[in-house]
């Protein structure tokens, strides 16, 4: 090789090694700035564990967290996860509910199988291409705890009061109900 193509090649053996450098760092910065959300997530999910009457409601980003650590614990300490009511629709412009997020979430608190809304409730993975959201199929007839996120999405059923806010997350009790440990 002359001189001319030596050159060549470590520019672009530095021009690869400066691209995977900017990839790596894009990906560390994306999990860095969502890991506060993921603890506090996971905390929510152990609160959660082993309570009946449970409501998740909100973005599926959100609460995908949240429902796997109460799920997995519950299964780890009872064999099987208990019955929980699970609400996600999609915050985004053009969905099905948008506007009307935080009326939704009052609504489905007040009655669970409303038919105010369109809700899949078979397929899971049609939420994702598809404009309406996902409510899971539940023997519950009445929540005593509703974790709402993002938590600006605020629940004002009379029946509810807040019980624990977190920085993203709001976690309502009903009236009489105690607080989660």
């Amino acid at each position: 090789l002359t001189s001319e193509g030596r050159a060549d090649s470590f520019s672009a053996l530095v021009l690869l090694v400066l691209v995977a450098f900017n990839l790596f760092l894009s990906a560390y910065s994306y999990e860095t700035a969502n890991e506060e959300y993921y603890w506090e997530s996971k905390e929510i999910g152990m609160m959660l564990a082993g309570k009946e009457n449970v409501l998740v409601a909100g973005i599926y980003s959100k609460n995908t967290i949240i429902v796997a650590y109460k799920t997995l614990t519950e299964r780890r300490t009872h064999g099987e996860p208990l019955d929980f009511g699970y609400l996600i629709f999609q915050d985004r412009e053009g969905t099905y509910y948008e506007g009307r997020w935080e009326q939704l979430v009052n609504d489905v608190a007040a009655d669970y199988r409303t038919t105010k809304y369109e809700f899949e409730e078979e397929n899971f993975v049609v939420l994702m291409w598809q404009k309406q959201g996902f409510r899971k199929k539940t023997e519950i007839t009445e929540f005593d705890y509703v974790v709402v996120s993002p938590k600006e999405y605020v629940l004002s059923h009379p029946d509810f009061r807040l019980c624990h806010n977190f920085t993203r997350t709001a976690i309502y009790c009903r009236s009489g109900k105690p607080e989660l440990d």
